[in-house]
């Protein structure tokens, strides 16, 4: 139900983002992709109620985002969904919708 969607993640795992983004685009959502941690921070405090905001990490346990991802919790910006591998982790902890991803390790 959210119109804009803010992508958050550095290094690798936000490659996938740029896919997203486009298919998105081809269904009238807007999609932000944010890979400066500091301006992570700045969007929690602008972000609008039709925007949910979906954090990818590998590991889950991405230090550069895991601060972020606990003051979106407090502040209780809706929805918050995590991307990131199957098994226990901080990230999918904090989000309200997980979407878990198999890895490489976890696989064999």
């Amino acid at each position: 139900s959210c119109q804009t969607i803010n992508v958050y993640g550095i290094t690798h795992p936000i490659s996938v983002a740029y896919d997203f983004k486009l298919k998105n685009g081809t269904i009238g959502k807007t999609v932000n992709i944010v890979e400066d941690e500091d301006v992570t921070i700045i969007i929690l405090f602008l972000q609008q109620k039709d925007t949910c905001s979906l954090f990818i990490s590998y590991s889950g346990e991405t230090l550069e985002l895991l601060d972020a991802m606990k003051e979106f919790k407090t502040k209780k910006v809706n929805p918050l969904i995590a991307l990131t591998s199957i098994g226990d982790n901080t990230f999918s902890k904090l989000a309200d919708t997980w979407l878990p991803i198999s890895t490489k390790e976890k696989a064999i």
